[in-house]
């Protein structure tokens, strides 16, 4: 497996510059999230097993393929923390490539200047693919809640600083797990 980091730079970070992982597999939705994402002012980082031409300086791609024996989307989520520059500073955010944000999330996420880990509410979609156990259902932003089955990734944006520590590993309630070990470990802010 090859882990050199990319060449490319990305854009002069400032303090509240908001990052985007996304562990990315479907072609088909690029433009649809580029459209999306172009006027929040992040850089977006697909994490593609698939070729994909971007085509914009903002978005910053990795090419990585996936060990057979690991789900897709943690393996490539933990292969970009341990390949890629990480900003103490910015902000991180996690997005499937089927996902979407409220217009002013990344405002408010800009504005969090003492919190190391922001929690937004999350809608889990319009329509449940057949054998999803979860439905549609809300994920309020709320310390209760931050627990397995009652969280997901896509609900964290943290600091470059606590980006470094997190692994996920490699188990279907991986993500709320994550969610268990940064809302625990630092100052969390909570945005329902």
């Amino acid at each position: 497996m090859n882990r050199r980091a990319s060449t490319k730079q990305f854009p002069t970070s400032s303090v509240g510059h908001v990052h985007i992982l996304t562990p990315f597999h479907r072609p088909e939705n690029a433009s649809a999230l580029v459209a999306h994402l172009e006027p929040m002012s992040v850089t977006w980082h697909p994490i593609c097993d698939v070729p994909v031409d971007f085509g914009a300086p903002w978005i910053v791609p990795v090419f990585a393929v996936p060990l057979p024996e690991w789900d897709p989307c943690y393996w490539k989520l933990n292969y970009w923390s341990e390949t890629q520059p990480i900003v103490d500073s910015d902000w991180y955010g996690f997005m499937n490539d089927d996902d979407g944000y409220e217009p002013n999330v990344m405002d408010m996420i800009r504005s969090k200047t003492s919190s190391q880990v922001v929690v937004i509410s999350m809608k889990r979609g319009h329509r449940a693919p057949p054998g999803e156990p979860h439905g549609t259902s809300t994920l309020t932003a709320a310390p209760e809640n931050m627990r397995v089955c009652s969280a997901g990734f896509q609900q964290l944006f943290v600091r470059g600083s606590v980006l470094r520590t997190m692994r996920f590993v490699n188990d279907h309630c991986a993500d709320g797990l994550m969610v268990e070990y940064v809302t625990r470990r630092f100052a969390t802010s909570y945005e329902p």
